[in-house]
């Protein structure tokens, strides 16, 4: 009898575990929390000086969620389709904006805001090849939709 009460401890305690961390997509991954599951691509916003801000068009933003998830900086994407909400500010006037982005490819990217006239342009840029690859411009309005997708070449 005593041979087996550490036997029935062992089998108790091996039924309780921590929970599963959960990915992005919703699905439980235990690995999630250890290890990337794929390449990343990494996407900066660009920040842009004073001077550019008041004599340009270029405009503040500021990414505030990734696939309905809050963001932290300089955060780090699995290749594939993401949704972006963004907070867009030109000159005192603040605005919403719904990205949807694809992600070909685990590169440094920046993401670039510009409005002129009645629009907003947001543009994606490789950093490494210091290049615009994609762009979307959405009219104005209190909340906009962009459709930027990079293209892999």
């Amino acid at each position: 009898m005593k041979n087996l009460l550490p036997l029935v401890v062992l089998l108790l305690l091996g039924g309780c575990m921590t929970p599963r961390a959960k990915t992005p997509t919703g699905h439980n991954n235990p690995a999630s929390s250890i290890a990337p599951l794929g390449p990343l691509a990494s996407l900066e916003v660009h920040r842009t000086s004073k001077l550019e801000f008041f004599t340009g068009y270029e405009a503040r933003c500021q990414i505030l969620s990734i696939d309905g998830a809050s963001v932290e900086t300089n955060p780090q994407l699995q290749l594939g389709n993401h949704t972006l909400t963004v907070s867009l500010s030109h000159l005192g006037q603040d605005y919403t904006g719904d990205v949807d982005l694809v992600i070909p490819e685990a590169k440094n990217y920046e993401l670039k805001a510009r409005r002129k006239g009645d629009a907003f342009t947001l543009s994606i840029i490789d950093v490494e090849a210091d290049k615009v690859i994609a762009t979307s411009t959405a009219p104005l309005n209190d909340h906009m939709k962009f459709l930027v997708f990079v293209v892999q070449k």
